[in-house]
């Protein structure tokens, strides 16, 4: 038996579209033994734009609230998070 695997995203996180669907999921969950993927997320709200230009916090802030929106859409919370890598590119 395969398992089953969706793609989750939320509307209130910006999804580049191609032919009427998200180009990448915001979250993938597989049943079975249920693990939930999170895609790379940016400092962009739902419509494409960037938040914070040049303010870290606020753009750590964005996401953070993306990440939490992917994860709800695919029924989990910040606390089923087991692992998170953070890029910063200008300190």
């Amino acid at each position: 038996m395969s398992a089953k695997r969706e793609n989750h995203t939320p509307d209130s996180v910006y999804a580049r579209i191609r032919d009427g669907k998200p180009m990448f999921p915001a979250a993938v969950s597989v049943e079975g033994k249920r693990m939930i993927f999170v895609s790379g997320q940016l400092a962009w709200d739902k419509d494409g734009n960037t938040v914070g230009k040049g303010d870290m916090r606020a753009q750590f802030e964005q996401v953070g609230q993306n990440l939490k929106n992917s994860l709800e859409s695919a029924g989990a919370s910040l606390e089923d998070v087991v692992k998170a890598v953070t890029y910063v590119t200008d300190i």
